[in-house]
């Protein structure tokens, strides 16, 4: 075993901006670490772009319309063995992982305790194909369309 000793260290830093309606949500993390690791991205960018406002006479209905977007560097990827439900760290660089880009798109109405909403997840892989992997032999979930569903029940 190569790796005795592992330093990592991380910055992150997270802004909520809003302007009327509209809010910006940006978010960063700065990873460093010795060159003998590299599962985890170097830069890992996070951004939620939206409008968020109550409508009606009453404003009993809260609308949002939101994007999210990330981006993180190129890393090496793990392997996972499902039988064992165990991480394993591999040297060979032959598994890495490009630098991966994702666009989510979502909207949610409520009304006091009732929320409905439909989220598109990983956006960009209508045109963007790429071979991306969480860990190895684990692709990014394709195109995805998710709706939901909550009601919360309080006295």
């Amino acid at each position: 075993d190569t790796l005795t000793n592992l330093f990592i260290l991380s910055y992150d830093m997270k802004a909520n901006l809003k302007f009327k309606s509209f809010l910006f949500q940006p978010y960063v993390i700065l990873n460093y670490f010795s060159n003998d690791i590299n599962y985890i991205p170097k830069i890992d960018l996070r951004a939620r772009i939206g409008f968020n406002k109550k409508l009606f006479k009453a404003k009993k209905l809260d609308f949002i319309l939101a994007a999210d977007f990330s981006y993180q560097s190129s890393r090496k990827l793990m392997a996972y063995m499902t039988n064992l439900d165990l991480f394993v760290l591999t040297n060979s660089n032959q598994f890495s992982n490009p630098n991966l880009y994702k666009i989510d798109l979502f909207t949610a109405f409520q009304i006091d305790q009732f929320r409905f909403y439909i989220k598109t997840e990983n956006l960009n892989y209508l045109w963007d194909k790429s071979d991306s992997y969480i860990f190895q032999n684990i692709p990014v979930t394709p195109f995805l369309i998710r709706l939901g569903l909550t009601w919360d029940f309080f006295n």
